[in-house]
């Protein structure tokens, strides 16, 4: 990925109800609709120290879902209407030139859409319309496309889902939630999915009560408290443990039975510390490069279906800051929205604490790069920074060898079923790698250069 210059770099400390609390620069973006139907309108705003700067670009459209912009906010990608037909499709921010990558079989509903979920690199994720798979799409080629997950024996037909569902920077960690008939699952897992089914091993935490989120690190997930949604709480990651947990922190929680964790409860914090009038909340989105900034639709006159929730809201948890980035009129739905901050390098996040952080291209799933050679149905080679990824999709018994420039096995490796593998850049050197794949009765070679 390009490295980007920021267009506002992050700079006066502002005042409000903590003496640390960071001005904030950065990009909006939400869509509206009414009575749960397809949004006609995407709201881009700028946000300048705290504030929203000028007027909002207003953008006529058919829309779905909540809008994600590109971890480099050079992007925005949304489920978008074009004639008849309901596209996977990106807009240029700067142009505003749309751009439609991959079409849908069925049309996007408001519960179901799920989200598009945007990491590091060049790869789209997006919950196909009509099913309960996640799939993706490469915005650089989208003729390079495949299926990474499938929900349908982790959730059965007669409940919803993914109905929400977030992606971490390095795509290694999702959060999905389902709900319906059957009840309700909130769960965080390790991703992308392994095995004959494709469906998602190594469940971390089943989160209670819904509205959840995962941080872009995902160091942090939120939920909201109870069925009136009128606090956010917020869980850290242990990794000696492996599972999410409370931690004391800095907020209150309206659950006088709630422990002294970081908590937002929204119809009080927000009110405090925006000066806006705000009860409910729903349908909260952490920034897309950013632990630190939440938004969330707030509603001013109590709990409801989504169309009470007439405005977007943005606040950082641990500074005591909350200001609203839209002026929607009761009555008028809206999705929290997508958030992009300003102000770090590229391929990096924002800690709670403010500093930035590198996502190692090592860990970043990052477009194909191999010989097409290896592209069948049974056997794919992909790079990813300086692993080699090799995915496996038959059931078939292989032998898979890696050779460097002068013909010297490097790693091998047999099995049998479907399966992936990442070799890491230790087990060779930068240049020339030899691949080859034995599966059923062929044999296939493909040489890749590694950096």
């Amino acid at each position: 990925m390009k490295k980007i210059s920021a267009f506002i770099a992050m700079s006066a400390l502002v005042a409000f109800s903590s003496m640390n609390a960071m001005a904030m620069n950065g990009m909006h973006a939400c869509v509206l609709g009414t009575n749960h139907n397809p949004g006609d309108t995407l709201i881009l705003s700028t946000i300048q120290n705290n504030a929203v700067s000028g007027s909002p670009t207003i953008i006529k459209g058919r829309f779905e879902g909540p809008p994600c912009f590109s971890f480099d906010g050079t992007k925005l990608a949304c489920y978008r209407q074009t004639g008849s037909t309901w596209y996977v499709s990106v807009m240029d921010v700067a142009t505003k030139v749309w751009t439609d990558l991959a079409s849908c079989s069925a049309t996007p509903s408001t519960d179901m859409a799920g989200h598009i979920r945007w990491p590091c690199g060049s790869w789209i994720y997006y919950l196909k319309p009509g099913t309960k798979q996640i799939w993706r799409i490469n915005s650089g080629n989208p003729t390079q496309t495949e299926q990474v997950a499938d929900y349908s024996t982790t959730f059965p037909d007669n409940m919803w889902g993914p109905s929400k569902w977030d992606l971490t920077a390095d795509t290694h960690r999702a959060l999905i939630e389902s709900w319906g008939s059957a009840g309700s699952a909130r769960v965080i897992h390790n991703f992308p999915p392994v095995g004959s089914a494709r469906v998602a091993p190594s469940f971390i935490f089943d989160l209670p009560n819904c509205n959840t989120a995962l941080s872009p690190s995902g160091t942090y997930a939120e939920r909201l408290w109870d069925g009136m949604h009128d606090d956010m709480i917020i869980y850290k990651y242990n990794a000696t443990l492996n599972t999410y947990e409370f931690f004391p922190g800095v907020g209150n929680c309206g659950n006088p039975n709630s422990p002294g964790t970081i908590c937002v409860g929204t119809s009080k914090n927000l009110e405090i510390w925006s000066g806006q009038p705000c009860e409910q909340s729903e349908r909260p989105e952490w920034a897309v490069n950013s632990d630190r900034w939440i938004c969330a639709a707030v509603s001013p006159g109590g709990y409801g279906y989504v169309e009470n929730f007439c405005n977007s809201m943005v606040f950082s948890f641990k500074d005591k800051v909350a200001f609203r980035v839209t002026n929607n009129p009761t009555g008028r739905a809206t999705w929290a929205g997508s958030l992009f901050i300003e102000g770090g390098p590229a391929n990096s996040y924002q800690a709670l604490d403010g500093a930035w952080v590198g996502v190692s291209p090592t860990n970043v799933d990052q477009p194909f790069q191999s010989s097409t050679k290896i592209q069948s149905g049974d056997a794919r080679i992909m790079i990813e920074g300086r692993n080699l990824r090799i995915a496996m999709r038959s059931n078939d018994a292989y032998a898979i060898s890696v050779l460097d420039a002068r013909g010297r096995t490097v790693s091998s490796i047999a099995g049998m079923g479907v399966t992936e593998y990442r070799i890491g850049p230790n087990a060779f050197k930068a240049g020339l790698c030899i691949v080859k794949v034995r599966h059923g009765r062929s044999t296939e070679i493909s040489s890749v250069v590694m950096q």
